[in-house]
């Protein structure tokens, strides 16, 4: 991917990735500065920020109390 967010998706499938930079142009809206759109289907998934070391995890089989 783009090198700042480790994705390791444990049973599915990335559907799609989508990198780009549509407010450019715009500099009433300059505070967005990167957009990235990803698609995509799992029953288990874990991804990491690396540059700020936190990390997530989401299984459908073991779903969080509310």
């Amino acid at each position: 991917m783009l090198g700042y967010i480790d994705t390791y998706n444990k049973a599915g499938y990335r559907l799609s990735t989508l990198s780009g930079m549509p407010h450019c142009q715009d500099n009433t809206k300059r505070e967005f500065t990167h957009l990235v759109r990803v698609s995509l289907a799992y029953r288990k998934i874990e991804w990491e920020h690396v540059s700020t070391g936190t990390s997530g995890a989401d299984d459908w089989r073991a779903p969080l109390e509310a």
